[in-house]
């Protein structure tokens, strides 16, 4: 499982820069899936091999309380008393009977991911945290694939499409069901294919939620909540890997086919939300749909064997003809997203609104949004500079004063800057974690090292477009600034990140110096801005805040 994990990073890292495979979330989802799929293969194996060690020691320890109960009066009584449920649940958890354990099981998941289901739905109904988080994340993957090609994206959502899913659905079902063609896994097949996207279909028109933007121009009229998509390819993945390792015995093979499916269920999902056809929570709820009708089907074909529609011989051109029209399936989904690859959505500029002044004041301040935002809307650090210039001339400053711009966010710069902080190494143009200001991720970044050759300590400063401008159209820019002052494991990641000083006002006071260094800009005014307050970045570090803006006024 180790050696797995160390070789995961960098056959991902080499896919994303060659294809663009998902993007850095979606890279990273396969990794999770990855070692999931990899834990639960070492603890099969484990089991395998140490099971029938463990089942005597169980036992005993089982036949050694029960004897205890029987001695003990109270513990008798109570055991007499208990005698009812515990039998039910002897029979519930019963391993000899498909109505035991088997059923149980089975119930229990779909029941749950019915439950997950219900609560996406709530939270979109309701406007929840998930539901706000969708349009961050909206935006954000604009951002980070900037209207490029995305091959893989467009594979995977041709993949997800009824067009092809169906067809390799069944092809794969014929494959596996060929050598014990039993009636109950095809009836399961025919729910799969019909269940999953009718409920999804069911839940879009009673909900009617609005499309993003590029969804509602290439799918005008039709809804989004959840995803048709992602809970068809959910229900017919998940139940094919069912029958898949039933029928197998390999514990590699079993391995194969989780990582299979899991991958085509997580990259038709994350397709859906690059190429801009659906919001995050759509996707997540098709997805869990799909899932819950998968396991149901499951739960139902695996019962009892049922009847065997005919004789099944061995015949091996038949299983190499069916392979042969599931590749060249695929590999036509492969050419179509290879030849015609679609683009994922630019993150279109602000409109801007032009004020009746001539400078910022307190009374303007009212009309920006004035606080960061983490992606689920928490509040953050508020907004410590306001710039007056163009992009060009905000960019041309801090270089004069000897700032890098940040590299954009993507796999390949969160992994050289991992390596770099690990290693104390230089990166000057190390990314910088996105945050949000009114749903947006940050335009610019920039940053300066507080040591030369080090990334662990580093000023650094996020700029946004406010979308407003003075009477003369010059720009007005909402910017926040903190000073990295080390790097650390977080507690709720447990992955190494940089430590904000929690004295924001000092790091805001030294870039207003840096800049006025630089001989470009012509005046700098403090303003009120927020109330004095204590608050915490998305990583959980405190700061503090007397809440002054400095607006500069760059030459033009």
């Amino acid at each position: 499982m180790a050696l797995g994990l160390i070789v995961a990073f960098p056959l991902f890292r080499a896919l994303y820069e060659a294809f663009d495979l998902f993007g850095l979330p979606g890279a990273l989802g396969v990794l999770l899936l990855l070692a999931v799929v990899l834990g639960a293969a070492w603890l099969v194996h484990l089991f395998r091999t140490y099971g029938g060690q463990i089942a005597p020691i169980a036992r005993s320890i089982a036949g050694s309380l029960s004897e205890a109960f029987t001695a003990n009066p109270y513990l008798s009584r109570l055991g007499r008393w208990l005698h009812g449920p515990a039998s039910f649940l002897r029979r519930r958890l019963s391993r000899d009977s498909p109505s035991g354990l088997y059923l149980t099981a089975g119930v229990t998941t779909t029941v749950l991911l019915l439950l997950g289901f219900g609560s996406i739905t709530t939270q979109v109904l309701h406007h929840g945290a998930l539901a706000e988080a969708d349009v961050r994340l909206a935006n954000l993957s604009d951002l980070l694939h900037r209207g490029a090609r995305v091959r893989a994206a467009t594979f995977f959502t041709l993949l997800g499409g009824a067009t092809f899913r169906i067809p390799v659905a069944i092809i794969i079902f014929a494959i596996i069901w060929v050598r014990r063609p039993a009636l109950r896994p095809l009836i399961g097949t025919v729910i799969i294919l019909v269940v999953a996207p009718l409920a999804s279909d069911i839940g879009r028109i009673l909900l009617r939620r609005p499309r993003p933007n590029v969804g509602a121009s290439a799918l005008p009229g039709s809804f989004s909540f959840p995803s048709g998509h992602a809970a068809g390819a959910a229900g017919a993945f998940a139940y094919l890997a069912y029958l898949g390792i039933g029928a197998t015995r390999r514990l590699r093979t079993h391995i194969a086919i989780a990582l299979a499916a899991g991958i085509a269920i997580i990259g038709v999902g994350y397709s859906r939300v690059v190429l801009g056809f659906h919001w995050t929570s759509d996707v997540l709820a098709g997805s869990v749909l799909g899932l819950a009708v998968a396991a149901g089907a499951a739960t139902w074909v695996g019962l009892r064997e049922g009847m065997l529609l005919f004789r099944a011989r061995p015949n091996r051109a038949i299983r190499a003809a069916l392979w042969l029209v599931l590749v060249a399936l695929v590999g036509l989904a492969g050419a179509g997203a290879w030849t015609h690859p679609r683009h994922a959505p630019v993150l279109l500029p602000l409109p801007a609104i032009q004020l009746n002044s001539a400078e910022v004041s307190e009374s303007t301040l009212h009309r920006f949004p004035l606080y960061s935002e983490t992606l689920t809307g928490r509040k953050m650090e508020p907004v410590g500079l306001i710039f007056v210039g163009t992009k060009q001339r905000i960019q041309e400053a801090f270089a004069s004063a000897g700032w890098s711009q940040a590299d954009p966010v993507n796999l390949h710069t969160l992994l050289r800057v991992y390596s770099a902080g690990l290693r104390n190494h230089p990166y000057p143009a190390a990314p910088v974690t996105p945050a949000f200001l009114a749903g947006r991720p940050q335009d610019l970044s920039f940053e300066k090292a507080v040591v030369a050759g080090s990334i662990r300590q580093r000023h650094h400063i996020r700029i946004w477009s406010s979308g407003y401008s003075l009477d003369d159209g010059t720009p007005i820019w909402l910017a926040t600034a903190s000073l990295d002052d080390r790097v650390e494991i977080k507690r709720t990641t447990l992955l190494p990140n940089h430590h904000i000083a929690p004295d924001i006002d000092t790091e805001r006071d030294f870039i207003a110096r840096e800049l006025a260094g630089t001989g470009l800009v012509n005046e700098e005014t403090e303003l009120r801005a927020v109330p004095p307050e204590l608050g915490t970045n998305a990583a959980g570090d405190p700061f503090f805040t007397y809440g002054k803006a400095i607006v500069v006024a760059l030459t033009a």
